[in-house]
């Protein structure tokens, strides 16, 4: 007997949701980088690579043009970008409060990882940059500790909160006077005489990117966070310098090959 109840009860149980970064995808037609720059080995269409090729895993391109510089400039020719997404569940208001992941990148529940990456390795080319096999990224430990990153995340997170949630004790009252003054405290005052706390959140989180800027400056000029007014507060966004390419010991095609057959196993 079809019986309806029993037909909608395992639709209505919910599944578990698993975080990933959703800014990274997958491309499988790329140039493996293994080898030294003009080495016979660089080029793997032939062989017993070939063979390899069909079976080998996806690059994952975790870092993005440079969107913030002018295209076809110089410091668009010499940075990248590294977006941190939106999170949606850390607190009740999210439609309103932007937030931001504070996993590492990478370190996500659902990322692509592998026990024999434990760090951004570039593996092959694609579209002239140079990615990995897994969700890592050149921003984490390369130029941040996992320690700087999280710190960094959770205090804009912190911040952008103290601004945008809508049941502060500040935004209450602003919306109370707002009320009893016809719309005169909105319209007038808060806007020529005094701050409204939203406001002044949002110019202390400009002054803390800010303060974040200058040390990471002092690790590499082109390394900063981006202004969240020029990313509309979508992603999380970190310039860093060009991504080098392979050193030795880097994966070989064989360690490749090992990496996909070991992903379809998981």
């Amino acid at each position: 007997m079809n019986d309806p109840l029993a037909k909608y009860a395992g639709a209505n149980t919910a599944k578990h949701l698993v975080f990933f970064n959703y800014h990274e995808y997958l491309v499988s037609e790329y140039r493996p980088l293994n080898f030294a720059e003009g080495s016979p080995q660089q080029n793997l269409n032939s062989g017993e690579d070939q063979a390899h090729q069909e079976h080998r895993p996806a690059l994952v391109v975790s870092h993005f043009p440079n969107v913030y510089a002018a295209y076809g400039g110089e410091l668009y020719g010499r940075t990248r970008i590294v977006r941190v997404p939106r999170i949606y569940d850390l607190c009740e208001e999210l439609y309103m409060v932007p937030q931001f992941s504070a996993y590492v990148p990478g370190h996500e529940p659902a990322a692509l990882t592998s026990e024999a990456v434990t760090e951004f390795q570039v593996c092959g080319a694609y579209g002239g940059q140079k990615f990995g096999v897994t969700s890592l990224t050149p921003l984490v430990p390369q130029w941040l500790t996992k320690n700087e990153f999280r710190d960094i995340v959770q205090t804009i997170n912190k911040l952008l909160h103290e601004a945008a949630t809508p049941h502060g004790k500040h935004t209450w009252l602003e919306n109370m006077v707002d009320f009893f003054s016809g719309a005169l405290y909105s319209t007038f005052y808060s806007k020529y005489l005094v701050a409204s706390n939203s406001e002044l959140k949002m110019k202390a989180l400009d002054a803390y990117v800010e303060s974040v800027n200058i040390s990471l400056r002092a690790k590499h000029p082109d390394l900063q966070v981006m202004s969240l007014l020029k990313s509309a507060m979508l992603s999380l966004d970190f310039q860093i310098p060009m991504v080098a390419g392979p050193s030795a010991g880097h994966l070989s095609p064989r360690s490749i090959h090992a990496l996909g057959e070991q992903d379809k196993g998981e």
